[in-house]
């Protein structure tokens, strides 16, 4: 049995406009307090990747801040990055 494609075409729509509301309202607060989130993705990204022979080497698990990580892990370039 196939829908009519007006039906289908409002069952679309209301799934695309529920879906903004779910997508679009923790984008806002992301962007709203853009450090926050930032940092939070950076300590997310330095646990997950704490135990790596690089995490272990620069003491991933010990970076508190920002600050912290900058001087830990200088800016690199691909050939001393290459062998990780």
């Amino acid at each position: 049995m196939m829908i009519p494609l007006a039906i289908a075409n409002v069952a679309i729509s209301l799934n695309m406009h529920l879906s903004r509301f779910r997508v679009r309202r923790p984008f806002l607060k992301a962007i709203n307090n853009f450090r926050a989130t930032q940092e939070a993705l950076l300590h997310k990204i330095l646990q997950e990747n704490s135990e790596t022979v690089f995490g272990c080497e620069h003491g991933f698990s010990d970076i508190e801040s920002l600050e912290e990580f900058r001087k830990r892990v200088p800016v690199s370039t691909y050939d001393i990055l290459e062998p990780y």
